[in-house]
């Protein structure tokens, strides 16, 4: 699986997790992509473009309300020989706790630009040199899928074509082998687009032996346009088909129209977000998932981007 550059965090990373910037610091044109789930008790997390430990060119911090007289709010900084300049706050707040999460900095001459789920949130006016910038450092109540190593968009971009970029294309049928299986804290992430005439495609956390008769598949995510707009999830045991769950909030998926998924493995079960939204949660009904090994993408869709973390 290629990967352009992106840096995958396998389960367990200790936060907080920096990575330098190549010699230079940052040039106009240049995005830094940090995607990832919220979860339920989150207080706070920020992303921080350091130039050393007394000097942070950009600290984006979203701080979620922790009693009545405070209000959810993004917080930016930047810090110079160890002390903090005026905050900036205003602006809505995009994000949601239990959910998935994308952000991405824009580099420009004059500010950062900065999108949150593929919409543009702010900009923020340099103040300190971006030449001086050495590394990125993310920290907080986050749970990382992937970073992207500081790169040149090809062309000006606007945020949302930054972000849209993919990291790299996969023909489908896809398949992904997870060499220890799957276990609590694995996440997997897929961006891509359905075809304008699409009729179903599904999603398959299953054994490697899904051909023989006594295949399983833990997870099957199985959105239908035709009959009826539907997404059906089940599992298999030992080839046969248990029973399938059709309850939902709504069909969140449209033809000729891009879309992100994101798989959290928990204890009890898989928790699904569509396009950046929590949407369904299904109970685990197998006890060993050690043997769901393989990632298996088929039908009516475009993956432009797929990533896993352990």
């Amino acid at each position: 699986m290629a990967s352009s550059g992106v840096l995958s965090y396998p389960g367990g990373t200790v936060l907080p997790y920096r990575f330098p910037v190549s010699q230079g610091g940052l040039n106009h044109g240049n995005i830094v992509v940090v995607q990832g789930w919220i979860p339920k008790n989150a207080k706070r997390f920020e992303i921080n473009l350091i130039c050393d430990d007394d000097n942070w060119a950009f600290h984006l911090n979203p701080r979620f309300a922790a009693g009545f007289f405070e209000s959810d709010r993004i917080v930016r900084n930047t810090k110079i020989g160890n002390g903090w300049g005026p905050e900036e706050d205003s602006g809505a707040f995009p994000l949601k706790k239990d959910s998935a999460f994308d952000i991405v900095i824009l580099v420009q001459d004059d500010c950062f630009r900065v999108a949150i789920n593929g919409q543009h949130y702010c900009e923020y006016n340099h103040r300190v040199m971006k030449d001086n910038i050495r590394e990125v450092m993310i920290d907080g109540d986050v749970a990382l899928i992937t970073a992207t190593q500081p790169r040149d968009t090809v062309n000006q971009f606007t945020l949302e074509q930054a972000l849209s970029e993919p990291a790299f294309n996969v023909s489908v049928p896809y398949t992904e082998q997870l060499p220890s299986g799957i276990q609590p804290g694995t996440m997997i992430f897929l961006a891509g687009k359905i075809k304008k005439d699409s009729q179903r495609f599904h999603i398959n956390l299953q054994s490697a032996d899904i051909g023989s008769p006594y295949a399983d598949i833990a997870l099957h995510f199985n959105p239908r346009f035709k009959p009826k707009k539907q997404v059906v999830r089940n599992n298999m045991n030992k080839g046969k088909w248990g029973d399938e769950e059709t309850k939902a909030p709504g069909f969140p998926f449209k033809p000729d129209t891009p879309f992100t998924i994101l798989i959290l493995v928990e204890e009890d079960g898989f928790k699904v977000a569509v396009n950046h939204q929590h949407y369904l949660d299904f109970e685990h009904r197998m006890a060993n998932l050690s043997t769901i090994n393989t990632l298996y993408v088929e039908g009516d869709v475009m993956i432009a981007e797929v990533r896993t973390q352990y």
